[in-house]
């Protein structure tokens, strides 16, 4: 599906798991690009940096040796990390940066920092953000695509099918989310379709909810987690749909929220 990744990597822990997910998106061919920035702010920092980048770079060279794929590591000092691997995902022509995120337990929301929230907002490329949760999504039972539109975005139609494939054609549900002006909370209603396509089980369900979930991305992510308690979990994928829905969709309040209340695996995509 892509031809390079750029993976922006700061916990070792990561290193594997990350390229492991990568390798299920690339192309035929494709290279993935480890890229871990060393802040630039005293040398007794930069020096403990490059001693442990070594826990990032020998793990990547493992990982591409178990995979059978391209892995290129690289660990680079720069004033701004930010600012770094966005100049790195063109200097590279990176079709997706894929990174994840983790909450720090002493805030609820500081999952988002200035070097995810630029990426997020200043790529060129695709951006993939998923929770450590995703990293294991080989034990996933379905793909769950909710969204507000008809149909997902079809960048995120075709990274669920590419998934859903490297995972044993595992079922794709797609719940349709749209407002319902008589239904409250409880009364939420599902209409079901049930297919299959390329072997693939398919299902589409419409949901009901009250308009006011509609109305604020804040309301959104409780909601949305409800529908896929009651599908049974499963790896969750979620597009950007500010076009179909004339508003931002995948902003950082609402990744913040929707990221520190999952207790599933979750894929974000932002596409270019």
């Amino acid at each position: 599906m892509y031809r390079k990744i750029l993976v922006p990597v700061i916990t070792p822990a990561y290193v594997e798991p990350l390229v492991k997910l990568a390798s299920r998106l690339l192309e035929s061919g494709g290279e993935v690009h480890i890229l871990n920035v060393i802040h630039e702010v005293s040398m007794p920092e930069i020096a403990k940096g490059w001693r442990s980048s070594l826990h990032i770079v020998i793990p990547a060279h493992e990982a591409a040796a178990a995979l059978d794929i391209k892995v290129t590591p690289e660990v680079v000092v720069a004033p701004d990390v930010a600012i770094e691997i966005l100049e790195r995902a063109e200097a590279l022509s990176a079709d997706a940066i894929l990174m994840t995120l983790t909450a720090d337990p002493r805030h609820r929301h500081k999952i988002f920092g200035h070097t995810s929230s630029a990426i997020l907002n200043h790529a060129s490329c695709d951006v993939l953000v998923v929770n450590p949760l995703a990293l294991s999504a080989t034990r996933a039972s379905k793909v769950i695509l909710p969204t507000l539109t008809v149909q997902p975005p079809p960048k995120t139609m075709q990274v669920a099918e590419t998934l859903s494939a490297e995972l044993g054609n595992l079922p794709i549900v797609t719940l349709h989310m749209r407002s319902g002006s008589a239904r409250t909370e409880e009364d939420s209603t599902s209409h079901e379709f049930h297919g299959r396509q390329r072997s693939v089980p398919r299902v589409l369900k419409t949901v009901l909810f009250p308009a006011r979930f509609f109305q604020s991305n804040a309301l959104l992510p409780s909601a949305i987690l409800k529908e896929v308690r009651k599908e049974g979990y499963g790896l969750c994928i979620l597009g950007d749909e500010g076009r179909g829905l004339g508003r931002e969709f995948v902003t950082r309040p609402f990744l913040e929220e929707l990221f520190a209340i999952s207790p599933c695996p979750i894929l974000v995509i932002r596409g270019s």
